[in-house]
């Protein structure tokens, strides 16, 4: 298998088991403990292909990890979403993180940057 279809084929394993958890099926503390595991297990995979190819496009064209780091930042900033685009979902802006002040998604409540849970209450 590809790294692409092996990337495509864990993100729409990540999105079923996410969407699965809000039709209001009971789940046990084993089985919770079982998909936390299996999520860790995917974001690991995520994470080494993502230095893969960032490697290979450091070889390749040069590119320094602070310029990897300003074009995240650049496009964690920007108004619209695009993976929700990708989705046909409508685009949400960031948030803003109670503790740290950095702009996170609103698809979490909790602050990729430092860990914080945060107190909004709605993603609209």
């Amino acid at each position: 298998m590809s790294l692409i279809s092996s990337a495509l084929s864990l993100a729409r394993t990540a999105s079923m088991e996410g969407s699965s958890g809000a039709s209001g099926k009971d789940l046990s503390v084993t089985e919770l403990s079982i998909s936390v595991r299996d999520l860790q297990r995917q974001v690991a995979k995520l994470t080494s292909m993502n230095l893969a190819l960032f490697e290979i496009l450091k070889e390749r064209t040069g590119i320094t990890e602070q310029e990897l780091i300003a074009r995240i930042e650049l496009l964690e900033q920007k108004p619209q979403d695009t993976a929700s685009q990708a989705d046909g979902q409508t685009p949400q802006a960031g948030a803003t993180c109670e503790l740290c002040g950095k702009t996170y998604s609103k698809r979490n409540n909790r602050c990729l940057y430092c860990g914080h849970i945060n107190t909004r209450t709605s993603i609209l």
